[in-house]
């Protein structure tokens, strides 16, 4: 029996609609994934990364630690396990609706449980992955999304400094004004909204106007000028130094953003250190229906590269919806050349490069999925998706491409063959 007679230590969360059980054989720790999918998946796995401990997390802590697992039993809607607590049975199921929780089980036949659990923990680690990849490329986008909106105040920020100092350049116009006034006080006229005089300052006379306050006499007026310019010096040391302030808060959220770009970031650190910065990254929203909503069909099929998602069009005019509306500008585009097939695309973050492993196995993808199929060597057309574009009244599937590289591709069966078995079919 899968499991059977193993101590439920600790019930965790890893990844959205996903609930991950830590049991306790002799001898042995093993981490058994319970998680939605195409299908329902339930297997053991290497320990990933988990998140805090939300109300169901906590509801299922005081239900399930402390029991022993009945087993792994395949029902007709999804992969459940059942654990005993005392008399009670309760179990985890895993469906394509995402994870449930019965607090109740009644009697089962313990001989219907699994014998072997090696096939459903290879569907567990790839839906695990999926969705690992998705919230990690979710975690980034509300990093770079808080970064940007930093990164806009700092610049508003800026712009008022730069007029703050603009203004504080007249300081010396308004004291060289006031001190013509006062060794002119007998050419103003009481009640004048102005006043030209001679600037000799320069070796020559320059006729200047001096704006006045009418209820003012030319002392009071002449007083007010100096004000004006001693408190905009004073304030000159503080607006450069905030300038170079802001100036210094933005370059470090250029390295966070550079940081947080990069494909192998450590996004917990960059995370520390966009906090440290002020910066509060907002929730992480990984795309996808919200529980109770009815799947949509999606116009791709995702394959994953290690942690990263390659979209793969399934027709031509998901073709058309896939680089359309749903990549991005920044993203990579491929296709193989001259051949009718797939549009491929990789996510990318703003000004991130695709890595050479990760654009070898979309190349892979693209002639796979394509009339290539089957060829030992294949043209791949790629760019980033701003360069494709639709022209109206095309046919299904029918691009131009601006701008392109290509690439001669020598396939790899290990390589496309590892790529097929990551797929996640569409809902």
């Amino acid at each position: 029996m899968y499991l059977s007679g193993a101590i439920v230590q600790k019930v965790e969360r890893p990844a959205p609609d996903a609930v991950l059980l830590t049991l306790r054989l002799p001898g042995e720790t093993v981490y058994l994934l319970v998680i939605t999918g195409a299908i329902g998946a339930i297997g053991a796995i290497e320990r990933p990364r988990h998140l805090p401990a939300d109300a169901f997390i906590q509801r299922l802590r005081r239900a399930m630690e402390g029991g022993r697992v009945v087993g792994v039993f395949p029902p007709e809607d999804g992969q459940r396990v059942v654990v005993r607590r005392g008399e009670e049975r309760c179990a985890l199921v895993a469906s394509r609706g995402g994870v449930t929780f019965l607090d109740h089980v009644d009697a089962i036949d313990e001989r219907e449980g699994l014998e072997d659990g090696a096939a459903l923990s290879a569907a567990a680690e790839h839906a695990l992955a999926r969705h690992l990849a998705r919230l990690r490329e979710a975690r980034r986008a509300a990093l770079r999304a808080a970064v940007d909106a930093a990164r806009r105040k700092l610049r508003r920020r800026l712009e008022a400094v730069e007029g703050d100092l603009a203004k504080i350049g007249r300081a010396d116009e308004w004291q060289t004004l006031a001190t013509l006034l006062v060794t002119n006080q007998h050419v103003v006229r009481r009640g004048a909204s102005s006043v030209t005089i001679d600037d000799w300052s320069t070796g020559e006379a320059v006729p200047t106007t001096i704006p006045l306050d009418p209820g003012k006499s030319a002392k009071e007026n002449a007083e007010a000028l100096f004000h004006r310019a001693r408190r905009l010096k004073k304030g000159r040391a503080i607006a450069e130094a905030r300038r170079v302030e802001t100036d210094r808060a933005l370059a470090q959220l250029d390295r966070i953003a550079e940081g947080a770009a990069a494909p192998d970031a450590d996004l917990d650190v960059i995370e520390a250190r966009a906090k440290a910065a002020g910066v509060r990254p907002g929730p992480a929203r990984p795309t996808g229906r919200r529980r109770g909503e009815p799947e949509e069909r999606r116009p791709y099929t995702e394959y994953l590269s290690g942690e990263r998602v390659i979209y793969v069009g399934r027709g031509a005019k998901d073709n058309d919806a896939l680089t359309t509306k749903i990549a991005r500008p920044n993203d990579l585009w491929l296709h193989a050349k001259g051949w009718t097939g797939a549009h491929v695309i990789v996510p990318l973050t703003r000004n991130e490069s695709c890595p050479p492993d990760l654009l070898v196995d979309a190349a892979h993808l693209a002639a796979h999925f394509s009339d290539a199929r089957g060829e030992a060597s294949v043209e791949v057309q790629y760019t980033p998706r701003k360069y494709v574009r639709k022209p109206k009244g095309s046919a299904p599937g029918a691009v131009v491409v601006d701008r392109e590289k290509v690439m001669v591709l020598r396939v790899e069966p290990a390589r496309l063959d590892r790529l097929l078995r990551s797929q996640n079919p569409p809902g």
